[in-house]
Formats: structure tokens, C-alpha cells, sequence
């Protein structure tokens, strides 16, 4: 009896610890202070390792879902950070995590998902990635000798499974597979990777690594948000583009939107030139004195993709 009665308070303590800790993590939401989000990690992982310890599954999953949250949260905060300092690659590495965090998150709620302001990541995390000018990835083909499932480390086959489903959380843990035995056999040029973070760069002479992308578009977004709570939307769309961008095309050259029509037979007649445009819409006000219109891409004869940016 008394067995039950100590285990029947210590799951009510750590219930009322986590859901105080909820609390404290909504409220944060408002703050975009880096030690803060620390601090409540730190506070997440000790409660969520403590209610693992205790064997008390229900308490174990909330500190599961606080601790992912909380850790998205200061990664979020790591990258707007990351990207006014023009690391971009380091934030795009980033915001693949988060992005595998959230939708772990959301596949095994066990608090609150959009009190805890994980609607606004998910949307501010996809709307960054949409500005990246990244289109070449490497893609690995593998092959993987056996293996093992995360919770009961049981051998799974085609023949076997242990009932355990990956991305499931399983007494505060996620549920994945351990390969083994693996074998590089390719790699693959794809432009929609399983993995973000295989960005194709350039090499030197000397074998170092050149960045040869553009983040004009990124950089025009993070110069005109004052906070990682500044919400903002993108979307690439088709608009005109002025003739003037492309005088040095006759009418017989291939048109500039790439259709493979002379230019003189598609968009000349037309009030410019149809090509990829990036539509920004900002929740504030940016500053006064940063334009809001923004040409991007050209060479100032017209040539290389054009991205125009309000």
C-alpha cells in the first residue's frame, strides 16, 4: 500500500512540475531571449530524464514533448541570430533539425502544440527555407545490413517487427531504427533530398569550400525583421519583369522566361518578361529606410534568373 501510495505522489509531483514548466514555456514565447530558452531546456531535459527514471510512461512523454519543444525554440532563436550574422548555411542545418523536431512533435502531442507557439516555428521555419537559394543536394544510396529498433533494440527484418512504430515516443522515447552494417554505394544530384543539409558547394584550387550561392533573398527578409517573433510570409510566383532588364535580346533570340519561344513571338509584346518572383508579406512595418522593392539575380544585362522581392 505504501509502495503505491509514494509512486501515486511522486507522479502527481512530476505532473505538477511539468505542467508548471508548461506554463513558464507559453509565457517565454513572448521572449526572444536565448538564456531564457536555455534555462528551460535545461529544466525540460532534468524533468523529462527524471520521469524516464521513474518509469512513469505518461510523465515521461510530456517531458519528451517540453524538451523538443524548448530545444526548437532556442535552435529558432540560434538562427535568426545566425542568419543577421550571414551564416546561412549553419541556419538552413538548423532549421532541418527543427523541422524534424516539429513534425516528431506533432506525431506524439502530449501537451499543448499551439500554446506553446510550435504553429508560429512550423510556419516561420518553412517560410525562411523558402528564401534559400539552394537547388543542388547530394542524395546517398546505402545499404544497410541489419537493423535495431531504438526502444527494445529488437533485430527487425521484412519478416519481423517488434510492434514498435519509428516516430512513435515509447516512455519519453523516440522511436527510430539502428542501422547496421552499412554500405556506401552511390551518391546521387537530386533537388529534393531526404537530408537538407547535403547543400552542393564549390571547391577552390586548393580543395576549399566556396560558397557560391546568392542569399540576397534572405538577406533582404532578416534586414527588415527587428525580432525572431516578427512574423513574416514568402511565396514564389510568376510576375513581369521590365524589358529594359533584357535590351540586349532580339526578337529572335529564345524569350528570357525560358518557354524556348522567340522573344519577339512570347513575351515582348507582353508588359514584361515573365519570370520567377518572390512575394514577401511582413506582419510589421519594416524600417523607413530600407527600400521595399528589391531586384535580385541579374548581371544588369538581363542574364541570370531574376527574383523580385517586395
Amino acid at each position: 500500500m505504501a509502495d503505491r501510495t509514494n509512486s501515486g505522489a511522486r507522479h502527481l509531483n512530476e505532473q505538477t512540475a511539468l505542467f508548471e514548466l508548461q506554463e513558464q514555456i507559453a509565457a517565454a514565447t513572448t521572449e526572444p531571449d536565448k538564456e531564457t530558452w536555455q534555462r528551460l531546456l535545461n529544466n525540460a531535459q532534468g524533468l523529462h530524464q527524471a520521469a524516464i527514471a521513474s518509469g512513469d510512461e505518461e510523465s515521461a512523454n510530456l517531458g519528451w514533448f517540453l524538451a523538443e519543444a524548448t530545444s526548437c525554440w532556442g535552435g529558432y532563436i540560434s538562427v535568426f541570430k545566425d542568419l543577421q550574422h550571414g551564416l546561412y548555411y549553419k541556419a538552413w542545418c538548423e532549421m532541418e533539425r527543427i523541422e524534424i523536431s516539429l513534425m516528431n512533435i506533432k506525431n506524439n502531442v502530449s501537451g499543448d502544440y499551439d500554446k506553446l507557439g510550435l504553429s508560429f516555428l512550423n510556419s516561420q521555419t518553412q517560410a525562411f527555407q523558402v528564401l534559400f537559394p539552394y537547388t543542388v543536394f547530394f542524395s546517398p544510396e546505402i545499404i544497410v545490413g541489419y537493423e535495431l529498433c531504438s526502444i527494445c533494440r529488437t533485430r527487425i527484418n521484412p519478416w519481423r517487427s517488434c510492434g514498435h512504430e519509428i516516430g512513435r515516443i515509447y516512455g519519453g522515447r523516440l522511436c527510430c531504427r539502428l542501422a547496421h552494417d552499412i554500405e556506401l554505394v552511390s551518391i546521387s544530384i537530386v533537388r529534393k533530398p531526404v537530408q537538407k543539409y547535403s547543400v552542393g558547394f564549390s571547391k577552390d584550387d586548393d580543395g576549399n569550400t566556396i560558397d557560391q550561392h546568392d542569399y540576397a533573398t534572405v538577406k533582404f527578409v532578416i534586414d527588415r525583421l527587428n525580432s525572431p517573433l516578427d512574423q513574416f510570409s514568402a511565396e514564389w510566383i510568376k510576375a513581369y519583369h521590365p524589358h529594359e532588364l533584357f535590351a540586349h535580346v532580339s526578337e529572335r533570340d529564345a524569350c528570357p522566361c525560358e518557354s524556348g519561344i522567340a522573344y519577339g513571338e512570347c513575351c515582348r509584346e507582353r508588359p514584361g518578361v515573365i519570370r520567377p518572383h518572390l512575394q514577401v508579406l511582413f506582419e510589421k512595418e519594416p524600417p523607413a529606410d530600407l527600400p521595399t522593392v528589391q531586384l535580385a539575380g541579374y548581371d544588369g544585362y538581363g542574364r541570370v534568373g531574376g527574383k523580385l522581392q517586395f
